[in-house]
């Protein structure tokens, strides 16, 4: 599967653009979400879908190499592997806080769309 250079940054942005937006959302001193957990959670997964959305359609205007899982499987790669050098190293969630309400996100979200966006192209 030989993916563009563009269809790479994309997978990272959907992963970095959220991170970026949840840091606002999260007050260090007080160890709390600003906003209740519910509402940032709805947030970032509506981020993520809305990002997911945009560039998936961007992917299917140009990149038409590899068949529709294969872009899916990469976002859910680059996403996860992100997720464990970033959250479970440096900010030392527990893998089952991320496995359960992340990951699951992740295969809905990329697959979801890349089944209904990618496949006919």
């Amino acid at each position: 599967m030989n993916f563009k250079g563009k269809t790479y940054l994309y997978a990272v942005l959907t992963w970095l653009i959220p991170i970026v937006v949840s840091f606002f959302m999260y007050d260090p001193k007080t160890n709390q979400y600003l906003p209740s957990i519910p509402v940032f959670k709805s947030v970032m997964i509506a981020l993520t879908t809305l990002l997911t959305y945009y560039f998936f359609r961007k992917i299917k205007d140009y990149d038409t190499a590899s068949p529709w899982y294969a872009y899916a499987t990469l976002f859910v790669v680059v996403c996860s592997i992100l997720d464990f050098a970033v959250l479970l190293t440096v900010f030392k969630v527990q893998f089952s806080v991320w496995a359960m309400p992340i990951f699951p996100v992740y295969v809905i979200v990329f697959f979801g769309f890349g089944y209904f966006m990618l496949r006919n192209r």
